[in-house]
């Protein structure tokens, strides 16, 4: 006896198993008001060919399920002779049909206007727009076109929701949502946007768990620990990672075992050496019994024995042994494939920290150079920017005076990346009496730079700074913008006279002794590294009339002190300028500044 391949065909695209498709019938013939008599049983004899023409009502209700014919669907009706009717019989057939008062035909009306159905086609071609973008996230890394490209992804497998669909395709639909939303929340913390990442990845793990799956929930809070590390939450990171391996998915596939320890080990790095190390052993250990070519979801195609070796790198150089993390980057190297463009240009930019931190400053640069080639021109992820700012930075305090370091401490630190694609930010400047229209923008940046520190009340007291120094007659204030978008500024006023805040320091006072007070200075994260601090900082100083220049910087960041000493600045004494603010190295420097 022949199969019904056209009906099995329609089941497997609407993802149907027998069960499902008797429960779909079921629930359109109780909708016509008829029992649901249909079940596994009448579902496999229509497949087997046992049962060629359905039942009308059957029929009816297949057809809205499918959309499609009972032809369409493989059936055929019986070939017979139809035996003549009387006359008589086609009247009151004719009148039980009009006394009826049409309701055979009004009650298959809503057949005819069901709504469209949702199969594993439109999951399928849900997936594909999603491979795409993490095709180019791999190229390109994060930006602001990709995450909204990936959450029109999510709106529309939501919106599929609304649609016909068995139990198991709205699972799928929701885990598609969640990878979408997961895949902006990566674009956004890969341009360190951290509020906006948590927010998404929040909404991600809702909807992996409206899916009931694991994968999406390991990869969300994968994220979870990325974001938490990027904010320096060193517990929050362990924690996340342990969530990762919580989840079940890791119990079925050692490979996504081995990410999660992975994660973990990156977390334990600034708090327990051991446990970095152990936890490395479990990723490496979980890796090797994996199938490397098991079938995976496209966001977890970046990792792999390379990828881990990068890690193993940034786990390594944070726990000071960095000839190992040396190594293991040359490593990275050797295994990350090409078209994983952006994670080669993070893997090269942490050989060059390995480098730096044995000493080797030449080669560091040469190395740290060689990520702007890898961009071929692309705009920096902030990510990747962040990353070669930590790399200046600590480039200045190891050796403030070489000529490396003068080198990369020129306007563009970050210079080699083409202008083209980004352009240098444009400069603006204002008095006291912009400061109405200004000072939003202001404090904007500020939250923005400060985001991993705004628990401390005394950053939440800068809209009152902003007031205190804009009510200063003679306020002068530099912003930058890329765009129309402020993303940097510098401010400050002329100290009164005698009553400078290095004067308590200094013994011999200089013949010349008119002091600018430097008062704040802040970037946006994603802007650091790129030589906006040093373009408002020089912008604000360049063409100010008094000879000195003093300013205060927090004792507890060493590496923001060596960026003012490389700029000409030097410390002549430390205090607290408020009850509740930090001790502050007080830096003094000649205007104007050298080159």
């Amino acid at each position: 006896m022949e199969g019904n391949e056209h009906l099995a065909s329609a089941m497997r695209e609407h993802g149907f198993k027998q069960h499902e498709l008797a429960d779909a019938v079921n629930s359109r013939l109780i909708d016509k008001g008829y029992k649901g008599t249909v079940g596994e049983r009448t579902v496999r004899n229509w497949l087997t060919g046992t049962t060629k023409w359905p039942h009308p009502r059957q029929r009816d209700a297949l057809e809205a399920v499918f959309r499609r014919t009972a032809e369409e669907l493989g059936f055929r009706p019986p070939v017979r002779k139809r035996p003549s009717t009387p006359l008589e019989d086609s009247v009151d057939r004719r009148n039980f049909l009009t006394g009826a008062g049409g309701t055979m035909v009004a009650a298959a009306a809503p057949f005819l206007g069901a709504p469209p159905q949702v199969g594993t086609s439109d999951v399928i071609r849900l997936r594909s727009g999603l491979d795409n973008l993490m095709a180019v996230d791999d190229t390109r890394g994060g930006h602001e076109a990709l995450e909204r490209a990936a959450l029109a992804g999510a709106a529309e497998a939501l919106e599929k929701q609304k649609l016909g669909a068995t139990q198991r395709i709205r699972r799928r639909l929701y885990t598609v949502a969640a990878d979408y939303t997961a895949a902006a929340a990566w674009s956004a913390l890969d341009a360190r946007r951290g509020d906006r990442a948590q927010a998404l990845l929040g909404r991600a793990l809702y909807l992996a768990g409206m899916g009931r799956d694991s994968g999406a929930e390991l990869c969300t809070w994968n994220l979870y620990a990325m974001l938490a590390r990027q904010r320096d939450e060193r517990t929050q990171a362990v924690d996340s990672a342990m969530a990762a391996q919580s989840t079940s998915i890791t119990k079925r596939d050692p490979f996504y075992a081995s990410l999660a320890h992975a994660r973990t080990a990156i977390g334990h790095a600034s708090l327990d050496r051991q446990a970095a190390i152990r936890s490395l052993g479990h990723a490496w250990e979980a890796l090797e019994k994996a199938t490397p070519d098991a079938p995976r979801p496209s966001w977890v195609a970046f990792y792999g024995r390379g990828e881990l070796m990068a890690i193993t790198a940034i786990v390594r150089d944070r726990i000071g042994d960095f000839d190992h993390a040396e190594a293991a980057s040359h490593q990275a190297l050797a295994s990350i494939p090409p078209q994983f463009r952006r994670n080669r240009a993070m893997a090269t930019a942490r050989l060059a920290l390995a480098q730096l931190h044995q000493g080797d400053l030449d080669q560091a640069c040469a190395t740290a150079s060689a990520v702007f080639e890898l961009m071929d021109g692309d705009p920096l992820p902030g990510r990747l920017r962040s990353l070669l700012g930590d790399y200046y930075r600590d480039l200045i305090a190891l050796a403030p005076d070489a000529a490396v370091s003068r080198e990369w401490g020129g306007p563009h630190p970050i210079r080699r990346e083409p202008s083209v694609n980004t352009p240098k930010p444009e400069v603006r400047y204002f008095t006291h009496a912009d400061v109405p229209r200004i000072r939003q923008a202001l404090i904007d940046i500020h939250a923005d730079a400060y985001a991993d520190a705004m628990d401390d009340e005394f950053n939440q007291r800068f809209p009152w700074f902003v007031d205190h120094w804009g009510g200063n007659p003679a306020f002068a204030c530099v912003i930058a913008f890329e765009g129309e978008t402020p993303v940097a500024f510098a401010y400050g006023a002329p100290a009164r006279p005698y009553r400078e805040w290095w004067r308590e320091y200094l013994t011999d006072v200089p013949e010349k002794h008119e002091t600018f007070a430097f008062s704040e200075l802040a970037v946006r994260t994603e802007y650091r590294g790129t030589g906006t601090a040093r373009l408002v900082t020089r912008a604000l100083l360049e063409e100010r009339a008094e000879d000195l220049v003093v300013l205060l910087v927090d004792t507890e960041h060493p590496k923001v002190q060596a960026v003012y000493e490389s700029w000409g600045f030097g410390k002549v004494g430390e205090r607290r300028p408020f009850p509740d603010s930090p001790v502050c190295a007080v830096m003094l420097a000649e205007l104007p500044l050298r080159p």
